[in-house]
This record gives C-alpha cells, structure tokens and sequence, in this order.
C-alpha cells in the first residue's frame, strides 16, 4: 500500500540531485573556461574540478554543450530575476523611457540590454566562442528558442509606453522590438576581437537609434552613463538633446576615442 508513495519520494530525490550533480559540473565548467581557456579545458579536468566521472560530464554535455549550457541558463536567470539583473527591473526602463523629454527611447532600450552586454564582455573570447557554436546547427540555443521572444517583449513594452507618453510617431512596436532584437543578436554574433572599435554596445545603440529615427543623447553622455550604471547599479538614462540635427551631429562626430576601450 505504501509502494508508490516511496517509489515517488525517491524519484523526486534522484531528480534533485541529478539537477545539483549537473549545476555543479556547469559551474566548474564555467570556471576552468574562464581560468584556463576554453580549448586548454579538458573533460577531465572538469571532471576532477566537479569530483565526478568523465561520463557524469558528458552526460550533460561535451565542452560544447557545456558553454552554451552555462550561457544559457544566465541568460535565462537574468529574465526570470530582471529586478536583479537591472536594478529596478523593467519598471524603470519604463519609467526611462516615458519621461518627457529627458530620457531617449535609444537609451532606455539599451538599459534593457545592458546586463547582457555586460556578461558577454566579462570574457569576450569565450563569447566569441559561444556565438560561434550557436550559429552552427548542431547545439540548440534557449536563447533564440524561449529567451528571444521574451527580450522582444520586454523591448515593445518599452516602445509601447513610449509611445503613449511621448506621442512618438506611429510605429508597430511589436514589429520595430523585432528589428531591435535581430540587430543586437547581429552585433553580438558578429563581433571579433578583443579591442573592437566601435565597442559592441556603441554599434548596438546606433543601430537602435536608427531602427527608431531619433537623435539619442550625444555618445560621450552614454558611455559615461554605462559606466557608472554598470558599476554602480545606479544612474539615470542619458538626457537627449531637443534638437534633432544637433543630436546626430553629436552622435557622428564624437571624438574617436569615445569609441575605445571594453565594455566596464
């Protein structure tokens, strides 16, 4: 009579502690990656960082696997918590983007990506590594299957607000928050080398600012806000300018070494 409640308890439980096995395998992956390189990082040594067998490892995935695993699943952490991965949450890029006139729609977009950003840049040659691997069809993704159409969502509340508080002209937010979301991942997978100029966010926000016809605050104003937003988790978005000729002038003719340099 007492069978099957055991038999569930103890299913549950191997459950459990096949999801912890394989956490851990995940992080001292992510660990020896970032240590050592990607391709010095053997199987074995991930086994013996994890004490456990090569076939545990490889039983949640080859390195392969196991890099766009580890992307992935913070990828998909920082959607599910977007309070902790952008102080304030969506609420505040909301708020960015539907005060008047002092905050640009560009801006408040890239406060939606600058979590990302920043992950991708902590080691952009494991980056450069993951993208690689995903643009290929042997290794599938959540971040184009489940986690794209969220940021798209995310992206065209943001468009929607503004528009409404704004009275921006007439655009399909759902369908603009699309082109947006391409150009980033374009950006993203297409990136090489470690001192880039443009940065990866400065061609992003462009691109953006494009997609949305506006004349964002001027470049230098943004990378000082990035700067302090990333590290300190806190500051306003850049104030955009009034004049739309101004602005562009602004935005295309910033001394080059705004350009320079890393993401923070």
């Amino acid at each position: 009579m007492f069978s099957e409640p055991v038999q569930k308890r103890s299913t549950g439980g191997r459950a459990a502690q096949g999801e912890r096995t394989r956490q851990r395998v995940l992080a001292t992956a992510e660990d020896l990656f970032r240590a050592r390189g990607f391709a010095a990082t053997s199987i074995r040594d991930i086994a013996a960082g994890a004490k456990v067998s090569v076939g545990t490892v490889m039983a949640v995935g080859d390195k392969n696997g196991l890099l766009v695993a580890v992307y992935d699943e913070w990828i998909a952490a920082a959607h599910r918590d977007r309070e902790q991965a952008l102080p304030g949450g969506l609420a505040r890029v909301v708020d960015a983007a539907t005060a008047v006139p002092e905050s640009s729609v560009t801006d408040a977009v890239m406060m939606l990506l600058a979590p990302f950003l920043r992950f991708f840049a902590t080691d952009r040659a494991l980056s450069r590594r993951y993208a690689a691997i995903v643009v290929g069809e042997e290794y599938r993704s959540t971040v184009f299957a489940e986690l794209g159409p969220l940021l798209i969502e995310e992206i065209a509340t943001v468009l929607w607000a503004a528009n409404s508080a704004q009275g921006k002209r007439a655009i399909d937010p759902d369908k603009v928050a699309r082109a947006i979301y391409f150009a980033y991942i374009g950006v993203l997978l297409v990136a090489r080398g470690a001192d880039a100029v443009p940065r990866e966010d400065v061609q992003i926000r462009d691109a953006v600012a494009t997609i949305l016809g506006e004349s964002p605050a001027p470049l230098s104003d943004y990378l000082a806000w990035a700067d302090e937003y990333l590290a300190s988790g806190s500051g306003d978005a850049p104030a955009v300018s009034n004049a739309s000729a101004a602005g562009n002038e602004d935005v295309n003719n910033n001394d080059d070494n705004d350009n320079e340099g890393a993401w923070p």
